[in-house]
């Protein structure tokens, strides 16, 4: 599976290390980091763990890094794109699940949750939630994520957001 993983990272020195470190366990190799503006040594951890690293000239938020990390997936030919915190919250053996899933399913967009970790609240909100849509989702706002390429492109383009 052609795939990246983008980290959307702001201020990360604390985690950024170990989340390499887990992910080239387990042969993922394809990293991206888009440090977003970064005042600590995010960028030059990374940088020093040989990952490619992309520094945003201004604070975009976790959506606006995360979307400069698709459209370079979509610019160097990626077919999927994994997307996950760069905090180490997101298990990185929990990719495989998700690439799995979506060959299966044959879905857009896949979104991986540990609900285990969910509060107690967040529970009972995601409950009210799929008992009033009826959808099979555990959580929305993870930020563990894989796309497909028509997700890319349509995630690239500037209706996705503000960026051009």
């Amino acid at each position: 599976m052609n795939s990246l993983i983008v980290i959307p990272a702001l201020n990360e020195e604390s985690s950024i290390q170990s989340v390499i470190e887990k992910l080239r366990k387990e042969n993922l190799n394809n990293i991206l980091v888009v440090n977003d503006f970064s005042t600590d040594n995010t960028a030059q951890i990374v940088q020093s763990n040989n990952v490619d690293l992309i520094n945003l000239p201004l604070q975009l938020g976790a959506w606006g890094a995360t979307q400069t990390g698709i459209r370079y997936a979509l610019e160097k030919g990626f077919d999927f794109v994994i997307t996950m915190d760069a905090d180490g919250q997101h298990i990185s053996k929990g990719i495989l699940a998700l690439k799995k899933h979506i060959a299966k399913t044959e879905a857009n967009v896949v979104i991986g949750t540990f609900t285990k970790r969910l509060s107690r609240s967040k529970r009972v909100a995601w409950w009210f939630f799929k008992t009033l849509t009826h959808l099979k989702i555990e959580d929305l706002t993870s930020g563990f994520r894989i796309y497909d390429r028509k997700a890319i492109k349509i995630l690239s383009s500037s209706a996705a957001s503000l960026l051009d």
